[in-house]
């Protein structure tokens, strides 16, 4: 191994040291207040090498947020494809819940980089990618739901608005369970379960029935 190699495997091996360390803290309740100061001892560094690395404490959530959700890209990329669409989604909505209950850790880095706040403080090329994220996870998720839709499983909509109602119930779902409102329950998987089929019936069925109608 080369002088140069074995510094670019150094530099990688510390960001990753920094990374953990500002994640650790993150779980912590004062984890709004944590400096950079504060992640550069707990990585025992000094904390002009964490700017080295990142030039702003945002920039580490940023990295974080970006770590999470490119691993959750990566789970519903390895669905199989050969599923049908109905348990093809079945697959992802699982993927995405488990990938949650696994990175808890990430929760507050998570819910933090969503607003708008701290997006507006990011450089440009930054939120860049974190968008170019966001867009190939719809499009892994639009590809089937338009699937979908060509077989007539699902109204003829554009899938960010047949998705829209599942999407905010599984935000919602995964809210609670990082607030550890499954904590102690003997069959989690039954709650997914409950929530796959509610996201799915809202998807096929969302023309059909509408409360408006039934009241009238």
């Amino acid at each position: 191994m080369g002088i140069q190699e074995r510094k670019e495997r150094e530099f990688v091996r510390r960001e990753l040291e920094i990374l953990d360390a500002a994640r650790a803290l993150f779980t912590t309740d004062d984890w709004a207040a944590v400096s950079v100061e504060q992640i550069a001892d707990r990585a025992e560094i000094g904390k002009g090498t964490i700017y080295k690395h990142f030039a702003s404490k945002d920039e580490i959530y940023a990295r974080l947020w970006m770590d999470f959700f490119q691993g959750m890209v990566e789970r519903i990329r390895a669905v199989d494809p050969s599923l049908d669409v109905l348990n093809r989604l079945r697959a992802v909505i699982a993927t995405i819940w488990e990938h949650h209950r696994q990175n808890s850790d990430y929760q507050r880095v998570v819910e933090f980089c969503e607003r708008a706040e701290c997006r507006n403080r990011l450089p440009e090329g930054t939120r860049a990618r974190m968008d170019g994220i966001e867009e190939e996870m719809n499009r892994l998720i639009y590809a089937t739901v338009e699937e979908g839709v060509e077989s007539g499983l699902f109204p003829r909509k554009p899938p960010e608005e047949l998705v829209f109602g599942a999407r905010a119930a599984i935000i919602g779902a995964l809210r609670l369970v990082w607030s550890g409102c499954l904590t102690g329950v003997s069959d989690p998987d039954r709650y997914l379960e409950l929530l796959t089929d509610f996201m799915l019936a809202g998807m096929m069925y969302q023309d059909q029935v509408r409360p408006s109608d039934a009241i009238a």
